[in-house]
């Protein structure tokens, strides 16, 4: 199972020095032109007032190193350090996302929590959290969504309920037509698999169908 993560990489340059440095404008103090008043302060039981010099500002060009770049002291060159953000792609399997979720590879297993779910479109894109070729299958009991189902239990009717297969995340028609405590779905399309081909993720006919659960 694979979930998507934004990471942030730094990539750093090396920069010829000529383009490493640009000219600012700063402001330095000149000579002192007068004073003004700063603070009261109390001193020998009497309260004094205390000034702080007046200086003339004087403006002036220095060229100095570019934001984001900096000097390697070691080997005298300017790099420049440039962070991206990226969405990459991380196996969750072993993360505590879906606590205590095993896949079965039982038929009709009576001990299923839910299915693994497909998504209302036909990509990862809104409501998935794996890449878009690479969905993640999110978990649920009830509610309308979609599942991947397998041709071991024969064609499937609209309404027919679907139990699990030997082949894990996989779904079959169930051998019962009645409601079960191993039916995990009712199919809300009709599926012959004549008419199917082989799913290659899959090595067999498998589809993916919007169901009730």
């Amino acid at each position: 199972c694979e979930t998507n993560i934004e990471e942030t990489e730094e990539i750093k340059t090396e920069i010829d020095i000529k383009d490493a440095f640009e000219d600012i404008e700063i402001e330095e103090n000149g000579e002192q032109i007068g004073e003004e008043f700063d603070r009261y302060e109390l001193k020998d039981e009497k309260i004094i007032e205390i000034k702080k010099p007046i200086y003339k500002k004087i403006k002036k060009i220095i060229r100095q190193i570019k934001p984001s770049h900096a000097l390697d002291e070691k080997t005298g060159k300017v790099y420049k350090t440039e962070r991206t953000k990226k969405i990459v792609s991380k196996d969750v399997t072993n993360k505590e996302y879906f606590t205590y979720i095993n896949t079965t590879n039982k038929a009709g297993d009576k001990e299923v929590y839910g299915v693994w779910l497909g998504k209302m479109s036909d990509d990862a894109k809104g409501m998935s959290f794996g890449q878009d070729d690479k969905p993640v299958y999110l978990v649920a009991q009830v509610g309308l969504f979609k599942i991947l189902c397998t041709e071991d239990g024969g064609n499937i009717e609209i309404g027919d309920y679907l139990e699990t297969s030997v082949h894990p995340m996989l779904a079959q028609k169930q051998s019962s037509p009645d409601k079960l405590n191993s039916s995990v779905a009712k199919a809300m399309v009709a599926i012959d698999w004549s008419k199917e081909i082989i799913n290659p993720e899959f090595g067999r006919k498998a589809k993916l169908i919007p169901c009730i659960f």
